[in-house]
């Protein structure tokens, strides 16, 4: 084999090698959540943590939300400017207990319409931040129930 072709075999070789083990640890974020159905969940709003226990049109409401958004989480990079404005802690009919974050502007406007998704500790958290339109029914399930307002900081 001639030198010129050990060459550009080897080069070709890294180049490959090397998006393969790439992609090989990039390519776990870039599957869909699957969510399990949500059997019960509670939903702890304010300053005061206030717990509220969804009902059965809140539920059906948040298990079609998360069936419409299983794409688009990513892994969460940054620290968060506080503990979040309300966190809903679902129970599913199977599998481990889940929690999302949610952020409805007060805690910063970066944080606007955010949620993080945790499913176990020791596990990653993902996020993703959604426009007001596909956020609605999540600020719906904090607003409809009566908890304690404060002023934005």
């Amino acid at each position: 084999m001639r030198k010129e072709t050990l060459l550009v075999v080897g080069f070709l070789a890294i180049v490959i090698g090397t998006s393969a083990l790439i992609w090989s640890f990039a390519l776990p974020n870039f599957r869909p959540i699957q969510f399990p159905k949500a059997a019960s969940a509670t939903i702890s709003i304010g300053p005061m943590r206030k717990l509220h226990t969804l009902n059965e049109a809140d539920l059906a409401s948040l298990n079609e939300w998360l069936q419409n958004h299983e794409h688009g989480w990513g892994p969460l990079t940054t620290k968060t400017p506080s503990t979040g404005d309300a966190i809903i802690n679902v129970a599913p009919e199977q599998g481990e207990p889940y929690s999302l974050t949610l952020w409805n502007g007060i805690s910063g406007a970066d944080w606007n319409e955010t949620v993080i998704l945790h499913f176990a500790p020791g596990t990653p958290f993902k996020i993703q931040s959604f426009d007001s339109k596909e956020y609605l029914p999540l600020r719906r399930l904090i607003e409809d129930q009566p908890y304690q307002r404060t002023d934005v900081p």
